[in-house]
């Protein structure tokens, strides 16, 4: 079952990385709530955390608005977060929401192992899994990069071995905040 599992979300993200490297990947831009898709998706995600023994956490100043696909920003935080529970156990995740001139910022912060230059640099790349894999595709942060580009945003990565990892996903704020889906 184990192997089914694993082979669907390897069939899952390769087209997915397919879609996108062909332009026909559909990003629906629509101003979202960040900060409540960052909370639901760690609740989503606590019983995981409960069984690492990891705490996580949310920070937010409130509500903060960005133009972004609700479904594909999900996509992109829940891989951020599956892969901080992978590399942390035990330890703990913080995820803070804030806003950074005319974008949404969302760091996934973890005190896991970190990763060393070469590591951090290839990491957003498609089928790069560090020296210390524990499971997963390769494809998770390639897709999750290009899916935040897709959005008009980016994603970043500062790690250092032994010191954690920070995850930083950016979009732009939606113009006059109007309502969130």
């Amino acid at each position: 079952r184990t192997s089914a599992v694993h082979l669907l979300a390897l069939v899952s993200d390769v087209l997915d990385m397919s879609k996108v490297d062909a332009n026909v990947l559909d990003v629906d831009a629509v101003p979202v709530d960040v900060t409540a898709i960052a909370r639901s998706t760690v609740e989503e995600l606590r019983p995981l955390a409960v069984r690492a023994e990891i705490t996580m956490e949310v920070v937010s100043a409130g509500p903060i608005v960005a133009l972004a696909d609700p479904a594909r920003f999900r996509q992109v935080l829940h891989n951020l977060l599956t892969n901080a529970l992978r590399f942390a156990p035990g330890g703990h995740v913080h995820i803070g929401v804030r806003r950074e001139g005319d974008m949404a910022a969302v760091d996934v912060v973890d005190d896991g192992c970190g990763m060393d230059e070469k590591t951090r640099l290839r990491c957003l790349l498609p089928f790069e899994k560090g020296e210390r894999s524990v499971g997963g595709t390769g494809l998770g942060l390639a897709i999750g990069h290009r899916l935040c580009r897709l959005m008009g945003g980016d994603l970043t990565v500062e790690s250092a071995p032994d010191q954690g990892s920070t995850f930083t996903v950016t979009l732009p704020l939606a113009p006059d905040a109007t309502t969130p889906r």
